[in-house]
């Protein structure tokens, strides 16, 4: 099994600077990224793996390295996903209408540039060649992998982790209990999963979970339990895929 990371030096050296520093909360990019279910996985783990790697001067036990963005704009697509279920509930929508992405990935578009050209762009003057580097080596979020892995690892997609195409198997498990389809597979499933409630209440309860650990990355707060520190991978995970977390703990030996 082989799984291929997603950051190479070229694109992540492009990489839009404004988007990583705040533009998730204009209202206009937001809702972008709600119709499109957030990044695409390339740019999903590109994110989180930017911000954790580079962002050196947060507050809360970490002290920096730590994805606090990133909970915020997916915690907030978590729920905005749990909404369409509902609302699908009583409708004769198909699932893979449901949560079809109706969009493109934001990142992809800006770094499009004209005539398939990449824009490029820094932050501040930096050096982006050597901040890709930097981010290219993955530390610290290897090391969160690994310590949060017996939170995440009994939930990762069968079919990431075979690699194989998607396998119905009938039901979605619930929080807690097994592995949870991702949203790649679980649309493409040639017949969905029959419980969306079960498919709600893990999304929100993975929202709550992710909420929390935001709220550790606050000035004075307290550290986040095992559990919360693992929700972030587990979300993306869910929206993105598990080949980077499974890349990353067959590289590392653990």
């Amino acid at each position: 099994m082989c799984h291929q990371l997603p950051l190479r030096s070229a694109p992540l050296r492009s990489a839009n600077w404004e988007f990583i520093h705040g533009d998730i909360m204009v209202g206009g990019i937001r809702a972008g990224l709600r119709d499109a279910l957030g990044l695409c996985p390339r740019h999903a783990w590109g994110y989180a793996i930017v911000e954790v790697e580079l962002w050196v001067y947060g507050t809360g036990p970490r002290g920096g390295h730590q994805p606090f963005d990133v909970c915020v704009l997916y915690g907030d697509l978590l729920e905005h996903v749990a909404a369409r279920l509902r609302r699908r509930r009583s409708s004769v929508a198909s699932l893979p209408c449901t949560l079809e992405r109706r969009g493109p990935c934001w990142i992809c578009r800006q770094l499009g540039g004209q005539d398939g050209e990449p824009v490029r762009r820094s932050f501040a003057g930096a050096d982006a060649t050597a901040l890709a580097q930097e981010a290219n080596e993955m530390r610290y979020t290897t090391a969160w992998c690994v310590q949060t892995r017996e939170v995440w690892e009994g939930r990762v997609c069968p079919s990431c982790r075979s690699g194989k195409a998607p396998i119905d198997r009938g039901q979605i498990k619930e929080p807690g209990s097994g592995a949870v389809t991702c949203l790649r597979h679980l649309v493409s499933m040639p017949s969905p999963a029959g419980s969306l409630a079960e498919l709600v209440d893990y999304l929100e309860s993975t929202a709550a979970r992710l909420d929390a650990l935001g709220q550790t990355m606050r000035q004075g707060a307290q550290p986040p339990s095992l559990d919360e520190d693992g929700s972030w991978i587990e979300t993306l995970g869910w929206f993105a895929g598990w080949d980077v977390p499974l890349a990353l703990i067959a590289r590392s030996g653990q």
